[in-house]
């Protein structure tokens, strides 16, 4: 029982409470990782990359569950954060931080068992151009796991104007557009779907937009539990603030 106990435990911290940690509290982006994690397999035997890793609190995450995670980036202030919560889990967590593109990288034909990218792709206007490196560098059968901004659910054009600005976006895709580019580029088992489709996630979205709110511990933990609740009563809807993606090679 005492076994059991700890393992319980320990997956509690794992899915719940460290994802709050390393993302500053953003219930958001918790439930984003949750949910597009939430039925993917790491082993110890999994060498992973992460595109755009940004502040690397989801890399050094991933870390902890399989062989060795890469992740890459392009801006030193995130970098900078990035290696310093890598070496503050030096030792629970096999993971090696570098300044590149994937398209300067120069890593090998097959060299990786999983590419992930969490909300990046949409901000880079060689987009295509990284989804073939992603695949080159995939070993057959490996998975590319993604996320990407859609805002198919935000009417409100002055506030995708702003989003679109302020973060840089050069592709807002629509479920139809993202299926068909990763067909395009040769990946098989697509599946695409919404992340972020009730009123509560579009409320909480455009909260953060039009201000710089930070949630405390316990309360980014109650918004991402209310946030779980209602985006289950909508588990159908067809458009979300995100589009998450998971494919072959």
């Amino acid at each position: 029982m005492n076994g059991l106990k700890k393992t319980v435990i320990g997956a509690l911290i794992s899915l719940r409470i460290l994802p709050h940690i390393y993302a500053f509290r953003n219930p958001l982006k918790t439930y984003e990782f949750r949910e597009l994690f939430k039925d993917v397999e790491f082993s110890r035997d999994d060498t992973v990359l992460d595109i755009g890793c940004g502040t690397g609190w989801q890399t050094v995450l991933i870390g902890r569950k399989c062989g060795k995670i890469i992740g890459i980036d392009i801006f030193d202030k995130d970098l900078a954060i990035a290696n310093f919560i890598n070496e503050r889990m030096r030792g629970r967590a096999n993971c090696e931080i570098r300044k590149t593109r994937i398209e300067d990288a120069g890593f090998a034909d097959g060299f990786f068992d999983k590419v992930l990218s969490i909300c990046v792709i949409e901000h880079i206007p060689n987009y295509t151009e990284v989804l073939q490196e992603a695949y080159r560098t995939l070993k057959k059968g490996g998975r590319l796991i993604i996320t990407v901004d859609s805002l198919g659910n935000i009417d409100d054009a002055g506030a995708r104007e702003r989003h679109r600005k302020e973060y840089a976006v050069e592709k807002y895709f629509t479920r139809e557009e993202l299926e068909s580019l990763l067909k395009k580029t040769g990946f098989r088992d697509i599946e695409v779907y919404p992340i972020f489709k009730s009123n509560y996630a579009v409320e909480l979205f455009l909260k953060r937009l039009d201000s710089s709110v930070r949630y405390g511990f316990i309360n980014s933990l109650a918004q991402e539990y209310k946030l779980e609740r209602e985006e289950r009563k909508c588990r159908n809807a067809k458009t979300g603030v995100f589009l998450a993606a998971k494919c072959r090679k």
